[in-house]
């Protein structure tokens, strides 16, 4: 393979290539909403992408400046009330180790005390890096990583107290770091010395 040198101009003032155009269904236009429907209908066909830019949203101001509901139409299904999610069972709580007990038990609600008892969970399970099992025939390890979506005000933001849980072990192993990391710039300045 012959390698070539990259020269700039080669790439500068390049013809953009053109788009090619292709013939469009006509449609008959009685009215504006006609008209508009028309439109929509080439672009998609033509597959253009009219928000390249902030200006091009212009048009979705205009509509509405000019009273024109640009909304889509709700369905009967958006119109019910969400349906309520499964939480873990009562019965599952005075079970608990008594540490997670107190920590589920400053929550408002059952989600809340679902998401508080799974990121303890999640937490924990990180400070245990020496527990294993078999499973299926393979060694399994106690991590466990959580991923929660919810909308904005469910409680999501009451996960950041499940890091206090570990944090006394979290600065022990940092302690521990810097103490190691002392003595070794120790060691390396007899050593160099």
């Amino acid at each position: 393979m012959e390698r070539k040198t990259f020269n700039p101009q080669d790439w500068l003032n390049q013809p953009t290539p053109q788009l090619k155009v292709t013939e469009q269904p006509t449609f008959n236009t009685d009215s504006q909403s006609d008209e508009v429907e028309r439109i929509i209908q080439s672009i998609e066909a033509n597959r253009t992408d009219i928000t390249s830019t902030y200006s091009d949203w212009v048009i979705f101001y205009l509509a509405k400046d000019a009273g024109i509901d640009i909304a889509p139409p709700r369905t009967e299904k958006q119109d019910q009330e969400p349906e309520e999610m499964p939480t873990l069972p009562d019965s599952m709580f005075p079970e608990l180790p008594e540490f997670l007990q107190k920590v589920v038990a400053v929550a408002t609600s059952n989600e809340e005390r679902d998401i508080l008892l799974l990121g303890s969970l999640g937490a924990i399970s990180a400070c245990l890096p020496k527990v294993s099992g078999i499973y299926d025939g393979k060694r399994v390890f106690p991590n466990l990583f959580l991923f929660i979506t919810a909308q904005a005000s469910a409680g999501k933001g009451r996960l950041v107290h499940c890091r206090q849980l570990v944090n006394p072990i979290h600065k022990e192993l940092r302690e521990q770091a810097k103490l190691h990391k002392q003595h070794y710039e120790l060691e390396m300045a007899e050593y160099n010395s």
